[in-house]
């Protein structure tokens, strides 16, 4: 076979290659479209998950969180602390058939992590010589190692000669504990004890926010809901179907972006006079800011540049905003200096539509928002246009900046 035989050969089998991979694209691509277009049909008609008030421990990510919920409960009951006195406690007892004619409920004594020999209870309530009340807090693990059952002989033992209660909270109240001095309480049964109280006997709304926020959360994230129970919402389940899609397409679209990036730093940079520049764009999907500065702009802790606000959720908006930003760690002293030249050039601003210092972004010494396609050549422009617009700017920032490095000389202030 000769030279050339074989290279005809290679060449057949690369364009037979070629053709497979177009097809399988081409197939891949009516795949999509398939599915895009069940899913514009399907996505109106789907459900999200309920949407559940969001109550202090949902805040701080410990809705069932059985330490989170021990301390509520230990301020709940606290007297001194809650807002409301020795309601809460004595509506708990009375679910418990204690008798708080004779305890002196105000004198309560209550405890974190209590120690009980070797291991932590999770609530100890102490009455002096009147009563010890132990409660092991259940929410979603189980008992292990026969906690209660160890609990109840060390109390016994700790505190000989006093009246001891023992009880195991737990959410649904029907797993049963080791000991049998535990009593079984369940999560239902001590709300509807609280919601025996009276709100109007709060005389102070921060703590009755926090009493009502409480209550809200037993009955939502605990007595309606199992935290052991999960069922992914429709819209959950139509993210999970189409996922390949999904992570493919925002693949394609992201290293597209990068070189549309590129594109406008190159396309910009050819139009820049002026100068000398250097440009800083981000090709990343998610990084929303690129800049157009003079190596003199930056220097001894001061950072001056033009600024474009471009991200895809600028594009999806249909938006660019370009800036003149004061950065570095001396910029309050640059400001200063620019706060007195805007008066001289305040017309200019105005006749341009131009912001000096706006509220959203008040260490920007120029801003302003353009509307855009999504069409990268109207784009391109855009940033042109509006790097023209702002070059005025480009004659006091030097001014500034070399009265200033100046000012700085003369008195010997420091570089850094």
């Amino acid at each position: 076979m000769t030279t050339m035989q074989v290279l005809q050969k290679i060449s057949s089998q690369y364009d037979h290659i070629l053709k497979k991979e177009i097809e399988a694209e081409r197939l891949q691509l009516e795949r999509y479209r398939d599915q895009l277009a069940a899913l514009v049909v399907q996505y109106p008609q789907a459900k999200s998950g309920p949407e559940l008030p969001l109550t202090i421990p949902e805040i701080f990510k410990r809705s069932h969180n059985e330490n989170f919920i021990s301390y509520y409960l230990a301020y709940i009951l606290h007297p001194q602390r809650n807002g409301i006195g020795v309601a809460p406690l004595a509506q708990f007892l009375q679910l418990l058939n204690i008798e708080i004619d004779d305890l002196p409920l105000e004198d309560v004594t209550i405890d974190r992590e209590y120690q009980l020999g070797n291991r932590y209870i999770d609530l100890m309530l102490i009455w002096k010589d009147s009563l010890v009340l132990g409660i092991e807090n259940k929410i979603i693990s189980d008992e292990h190692n026969n906690q209660t059952t160890y609990y109840a002989r060390v109390i016994e033992e700790e505190f000989s000669g006093i009246p001891s209660h023992m009880v195991y909270l737990s959410r649904s109240g029907k797993k049963l504990p080791s000991s049998m001095n535990f009593q079984p309480i369940s999560y239902k049964q001590l709300l509807e004890a609280f919601r025996r109280i009276s709100v109007e006997d709060f005389s102070n709304y921060r703590k009755r926010a926090l009493w009502e926020d409480f209550l809200e959360h037993l009955e939502v994230y605990i007595v309606m809901s199992d935290p052991d129970e999960i069922k992914f919402s429709d819209k959950a389940n139509m993210y999970i179907e189409h996922h390949v899609m999904f992570k493919d397409l925002k693949k394609s679209f992201s290293d597209e972006w990068g070189k549309a990036i590129e594109l406008l730093e190159r396309r910009l940079y050819s139009h820049l006079s002026g100068g000398p520049w250097e440009t800083k764009f981000n090709p990343t999907l998610f990084r929303n800011y690129h800049q157009v500065y003079k190596p003199s702009w930056n220097f001894n802790g001061h950072y001056v540049h033009y600024e474009y606000h471009f991200s895809l959720n600028h594009f999806i908006q249909k938006k660019v905003i370009f800036t003149v930003d004061i950065e570095g760690k001396h910029r309050d002293d640059l400001l200063d200096q620019f706060d007195k030249q805007y008066l001289s050039i305040e017309a200019d601003y105005q006749n341009l539509g131009i912001s000096y210092r706006p509220p959203q972004r008040r260490f920007a010494i120029a801003w302003k928002e353009y509307p855009i396609e999504q069409d990268m050549e109207q784009i391109s422009n855009v940033f042109i246009s509006a790097f023209e617009e702002f070059q005025f700017l480009e004659f006091e920032i030097d001014k500034i900046l070399n009265e200033y490095k100046i000012y700085r000389d003369q008195t010997n202030l420091p570089n850094n």
